[in-house]
């Protein structure tokens, strides 16, 4: 469901940070909105133009204060050789272009859609450190671990260096920097991915 909200970025209807600083632009929007999804999410849907209206009137004066042009902001920020650290949310791998689709997000986790996001000046890039579990952990009884959008329990798998190598041959990494290694202190034997095998043939990636 995430999903189908977040694709509303792409379309004219959609509403924008400005819309909700403007109340009656911003209740006419979610007017037309609502409908749409109803029909398409029906009962998953619970949703109240008025009700949301009431929140963003509540939330209206807190959230102007954190609301900023950007694209000034951080061109202020490199002009005055300001230390910028920028910090992704999901793994390439959950990428809407280069993931294991359909298991995706609804955005693009590279270093480009980085830069292209806060206008950042990619001659200003120092360096990038890429995040990589010593496991593919997502089993909540030994990392406890859920998702944090939707506080379902994850997965949990051995480390793929497969997709490890694929990831920094797109994301271009100066550094790695492997966490988790704590949490297989139980674990006697580590298994490590190498390589994909279909009918015994050795695949690239």
């Amino acid at each position: 469901m995430l999903r189908s909200f977040y694709n509303t970025a792409a379309v004219p209807e959609a509403v924008c940070r400005v819309d909700v600083f403007n109340p009656e632009v911003f209740e006419k929007k979610l007017g037309r909105l609502g409908p749409g999804y109803l029909r398409c999410l029906g009962d998953l849907f619970e949703y109240g133009s008025e009700k949301e209206v009431s929140r963003f009137n509540e939330c209206r004066l807190k959230l102007g204060k954190y609301a900023v042009n950007g694209a000034s902001f951080m061109q202020s920020a490199q002009e005055s050789n300001k230390n910028i650290m920028v910090e992704g949310a999901n793994a390439l791998m959950l990428d809407v272009n280069y993931s294991s689709y359909p298991l995706i997000t609804s955005s693009n986790t590279t270093l480009g859609s980085i830069i292209s996001g806060i206008t950042l000046n990619s001659k200003n890039i120092t360096g990038t450190i890429g995040v990589v579990k010593a496991c593919t952990a997502r089993l909540q009884e030994i990392d406890r671990e859920w998702g944090t959008p939707t506080g379902r329990s994850r997965r949990c798998g051995w480390l793929d260096l497969v997709v490890v190598k694929f990831s920094t041959s797109i994301k271009y990494c100066n550094f790695l920097n492997l966490t988790k290694l704590d949490v297989l202190d139980t674990v006697e034997t580590i298994k490590v991915a190498i390589a994909y095998k279909v009918d015994c043939v050795e695949l690239e990636h």
